[in-house]
């Protein structure tokens, strides 16, 4: 496999390009507005008909859904120390979109609090842990509870730190609203990783799909992740790397980076084998991951760190 370069160009959005920092991860170069930024998010996100929310879920997929937090759940009872108090933990979850997170850990007993922009995914799929939103811009709503005092034992970072301007400002508020031992859990897109790379380098696909301007301003990999952490005092527990779909790119016939219509099916088989893998057995699973993690691989990539 070649060398990484340090920056490359962005095929979709004309004088946009990706620099890798000192962490190691890419991102965008120029970094878009604050302001350029909440006009595509209002645009595009809170439209209920082109919204970033799926209106509808199949059956597979919300037990998909069921099956993740129960692994997190696996991974929350393995890393963190003991709660403050009696009881179940206090758990925020800074953008936590349609509410999946909040109400599988509300009915498990977690004291639970959710941040998001909108209020239509939850509202939408989980109207019973509505009440547990606080709506508004990230960063000052974290601002307002740190504030006040507020903690909690668990973190939760699903699919947001790609988004941001600045992942370490949110990074920052997550280390603020930790109790000492707290667990910060985060989920992000694995790019530039080992088989996106031997794809590219092997002309298996033409251009690098993953790129998304502006949905995406930083590009995260395994090292560049934990450099990120580490230097905001977290130290890693563990690495994961799930979402298996694209081994189906070494395969020509569904390959769904050249050939788009192929990609729902690819997404169905994954949901499949991925609950597979969980009916045999969660352990084994997040076992399975930590050897992916290991190896930079996985579609995403799944970070447990605890406070320092």
């Amino acid at each position: 496999m070649m060398q990484l370069a340090d920056e490359y160009a962005v095929d979709s959005a004309a004088g946009f390009k990706v620099k890798r920092n000192r962490h190691g991860f890419y991102q965008l170069d120029p970094i878009p507005s604050e302001k350029e930024l909440e006009e595509y998010y209002a645009q595009k996100y809170y439209q209920n008909d082109k919204g970033s929310y799926s209106s509808s879920y199949t059956d597979d997929e919300l037990e998909f859904f069921r099956n993740r937090n129960a692994e997190k759940e696996l991974l929350i009872n393995k890393f963190i120390a003991r709660p403050r108090t009696g009881g179940g933990c206090a758990l925020i979850d800074i953008g936590c979109g349609e509410g999946f997170v909040l109400s599988y850990f509300d009915a498990r007993g977690y004291e639970v609090t959710g941040i998001d922009y909108s209020d239509y995914g939850i509202k939408q799929h989980n109207p019973n842990v509505a009440d547990k939103l606080i709506k508004g811009n990230l960063i000052e709503v974290c601002d307002a509870l740190i504030g006040e005092g507020k903690t909690f034992d668990v973190v939760n970072l699903d699919n947001v730190l790609e988004h941001v301007r600045s992942p370490e400002d949110v990074l920052i508020r997550a280390h603020a609203l930790l109790n000492e031992g707290g667990l910060m859990l985060i989920a992000v897109p694995n790019d530039f990783n080992p088989l996106q790379m031997f794809m590219f380098d092997n002309g298996m696909i033409s251009r690098k799909p993953w790129l998304a301007v502006p949905d995406h301003i930083s590009y995260f990999n395994r090292d560049g992740l934990v450099s990120l952490c580490r230097s905001l005092s977290f130290v890693e527990d563990c690495i994961y790397g799930n979402q298996l779909i694209e081994i189906f790119l070494l395969n020509k016939n569904t390959n769904y980076y050249e050939n788009p219509t192929c990609g729902h099916d690819c997404h169905l088989a994954r949901i499949a084998m991925e609950k597979l893998f969980h009916n045999i057995s969660p352990e084994k699973t997040l076992e399975l991951e930590r050897a992916l993690g290991e190896m930079g691989l996985g579609r995403s990539l799944v970070g447990v760190f605890h406070k320092v």
